[in-house]
């Protein structure tokens, strides 16, 4: 986007765990799937990678997939309820948050199955809250990021937090959001940390690049959903990539 909009954050991966019996000669192979990285396409990204691996031991082989998830939406607008915008244009669900025009819009439950496993989980579905029907009011947007079960809780996680309006921490409109996700994921963690991430696309502390280097970039953990946009006029925002496929394998002895 190049306007004033806003966007809805990106799905959570699947998760699938089995436990099998291996003895010497056993191997495990496959790949980790990569998230949504074109950070060209500016309504919607696409989906992201499956992770798959197989097991084999004397018993036989056992296949594991888990999709990664769905990626999230944007849209160009300045008047009117900008969540009926996405519920028109992506045939999103959305339902009443409060007054005219205002709702909390989902993602699409689609992608993100587990298979193979003793457990397979869906990876869970993002949400934003729109509490002010003007698109541009970043401040009265509410995100609610999936978090696939395995990595928070053995059921999955849903982190709420509401976007910031301050340049020092939004990192210049691109993106808004990834300061206070990051805040919500150390605080729902069993081992919290301090601090956050901070750069701002325009300003003195930038990387090498700014829209497609930034948007290119895995800035949260694995599985875990990317925020949405955050857009203001004249200023491009594609949100931000959701986190990478992961693996693993935990031995116990006899």
């Amino acid at each position: 986007m190049c306007c004033c909009g806003a966007g809805i954050p990106g799905n959570a991966g699947g998760y699938s765990k089995i436990t099998v019996p291996v003895v010497s000669g056993s191997y495990v192979c496959g790949n980790t799937g990569v998230s949504c990285g074109n950070a060209s396409s500016l309504c919607w990204r696409g989906c992201s990678q499956s992770t798959c691996i197989l097991i084999c031991s004397d018993n036989g082989c056992n296949c594991l997939c888990a999709e990664g998830g769905y990626g999230g939406f944007s849209r160009c607008h300045t008047s009117g309820s900008i969540a009926c915008c996405l519920m028109a244009n992506f045939g999103l669900a959305g339902s009443s948050a409060g007054g005219a025009g205002c709702f909390t819009v989902c993602g699409l439950p689609c992608r993100g199955r587990a298979y193979g496993g003793d457990i397979n989980c869906c990876g869970g579905v993002s949400c934003t809250t729109f509490r002010h029907c003007q698109a541009c009011c970043a401040c009265s947007h509410q995100d609610h990021i999936a978090v696939p079960p395995g990595i928070i809780s053995k059921v999955g996680t849903m982190l709420t937090y509401n976007r910031e309006a301050n340049g020092d921490t939004q990192q210049g409109t691109t993106g808004g959001g990834l300061h206070q996700l990051y805040n919500a994921i150390n605080i729902a963690g069993r081992q919290p940390t301090v601090g956050g991430y901070r750069y701002a696309c325009f300003g003195g502390e930038r990387g090498c690049g700014c829209y497609e280097a930034w948007g290119c970039t895995p800035m949260v953990p694995y599985g875990v959903g990317g925020p949405g946009a955050n857009a203001c006029e004249s200023v491009r925002d594609h949100g931000m990539r959701g986190g990478l496929g992961a693996v693993r394998i935990k031995f116990i002895g006899s």
